[in-house]
């Protein structure tokens, strides 16, 4: 995500705060939980293709059978 302005950097950082919160509010995770860069990556993926926070921590943190 090199490529981004300040503002969208900022953006992206706000929307991801929202998933992980999302996350914690919905029992997916507990803390002290510390998200990898991996994590980051995936949820700039999640960003970009236009998932609200709450299906982005759905599609990261939920169960997958």
């Amino acid at each position: 995500m090199g490529n981004m302005t300040d503002a969208e950097q900022a953006m992206l950082s706000e929307w991801s705060r929202s998933a992980i919160d999302a996350a914690l509010h919905a029992g997916l995770i507990v803390m002290p939980w510390r998200p990898t860069l991996g994590v980051y990556e995936q949820l700039a993926g999640y960003y970009a293709a236009g998932l609200t926070p709450e299906e982005a921590a759905q599609a990261l943190f939920a169960l997958r059978h």
